[in-house]
């Protein structure tokens, strides 16, 4: 299971994540380009759209034809959509749009493939322990891409430098050449990972129509939580420069460092726990924890108070990304494992779809009543988390979903609780 293969695809998700860590600045590129916080909101929201499409295609493309072209496909592709963004000259119009959809969708290709590669790689009662070590990769890159990204926005800049709109998007120009050359390193990783992969043997009985599928495996409030998770963990990612800009603060290197160090210790020293504890209350925990970073986030006046936010919501995501995800896995027969892990995923991105554009909106009109917008987003957000919780807990055995026939059900269970 832990082998050469799994170290090239931990290695390629790590240089993937570097490369989303240098867009962790998409917000300078927006006001570089004239826009504001609704605007950030709106091309990132409906950039996501993009994503839920992929998922739609992609669960049963790599139930068909494998993990493998998919993965390579979608690296590809999002390396391209990174690279149409050196074209961009305006948030007027609808190519800035275009591009940040073409980019998340193949972006979340590329997620879902590697989900799946694994999983399907390790027995199924340690497909938890698989996702866990995997998605600790992405820390590191979440550790590294800011950091890394502030040396490369700031080459050539003076400390504390006030940027006109021209020095701010050559210096994110910057970030995005910086992300093509690690997306090209991670496709080169794909290959190595999937070298030699047996072809994907195709079902003899004709496979059920998908809504069908959905209809009887689908693991009922999980999706919910997946939703809000999405909302949340994707408000940290666009939201915490505007406001870090917002307090004075022009580095993101103490935030993601300590999120990234908090979740990468997390995930590794838990990553065995959900076989005793179970994935159901790793997600409460987890949920309450990221409900609780948004409220942290409320009181931070400067750059080193945003170490508290940023080690409870690193915390959060270390236990709620592969407990939502297995525990959705294991409502579908592994036959399904592609669709399956797509579904959960494509709910994390309509959380995106949803958050985004609710959470820029939310800041300007915030504003214009008198309000400090990024006090009433952060208080929103979590209020709105702290209800998902409530609605998960009860009734307590919600997440199982629609009745099934008895030997599924009870291997579904046996498999979420093993």
């Amino acid at each position: 299971m832990y082998d050469g293969r799994f170290l090239a695809a931990y290695l390629s998700n790590t240089c993937l994540l570097i490369a989303v860590g240098f867009l962790f600045r998409y917000a300078d590129f927006v006001k570089a380009l004239g826009g504001n916080e609704a605007s950030l909101g709106w091309i990132t929201g409906i950039g996501t759209s993009g994503a839920v499409v992929m998922r739609l295609i992609q669960g049963n493309a790599i139930d068909r034809f494998g993990a493998r072209w998919i993965w390579l496909l979608a690296m590809l592709g999002y390396t391209a959509a990174v690279a149409a963004h050196l074209l961009i000259n305006s948030v007027n119009g609808p190519w800035i749009y275009i591009t940040s959809l073409l980019m998340s969708g193949f972006l979340s290709g590329a997620f879902g493939a590697s989900i799946t590669h694994v999983s399907l790689r390790a027995p199924r009662h340690r497909v938890t322990e698989i996702l866990g070590t995997l998605g600790s990769s992405g820390f590191v890159g979440m550790a590294l891409g800011p950091a890394l990204g502030d040396v490369i926005f700031g080459w050539g800049l003076a400390e504390g430098q006030e940027l006109d709109a021209a020095m701010r998007l050559a210096a994110v120009r910057r970030l995005f050449v910086g992300a093509i050359i690690f997306g090209l390193i991670s496709t080169l990783l794909v290959f190595v990972a999937t070298w030699g992969e047996a072809p994907r043997k195709r079902l003899r009985k004709k496979r059920p129509a998908t809504w069908l599928l959905l209809r009887r495996y689908h693991p009922g409030r999980l999706l919910l939580v997946a939703v809000a998770m999405g909302a949340g963990i994707g408000l940290i990612q666009v939201f915490v420069r505007p406001f870090s800009e917002h307090l004075g603060v022009a580095n993101l290197r103490v935030f993601f460092l300590t999120y990234a160090a908090t979740a990468f210790t997390i995930r590794m020293t838990t990553r065995t726990w959900y076989a005793s504890m179970g994935e159901r209350r790793m997600i409460f925990v987890g949920l309450g924890a990221l409900a609780l970073a948004m409220f942290a986030f409320v009181t931070v006046q400067s750059e080193w108070g945003l170490l508290i936010p940023a080690f409870i919501a690193g915390f959060a995501h270390a236990l709620l990304f592969p407990s939502v995800v297995s525990t959705g896995c294991a409502a579908f027969p592994v036959r399904y494992r592609g669709l399956a892990s797509t579904l959960v995923l494509a709910c994390f991105d309509i959380g995106n779809l949803i958050g985004r554009p609710a959470c820029g909106q939310l800041v300007t009109l915030a504003r214009q009543w008198g309000y400090d917008g990024f006090d009433v987003m952060f208080t929103g957000a979590g209020l709105a988390l702290a209800t998902v919780i409530l609605i998960f807990a009860w009734p307590p055995r919600g997440i199982v979903g629609r009745p099934q026939p008895r030997r599924r059900r009870r291997a579904a269970i046996d498999s979420a609780t093993a």
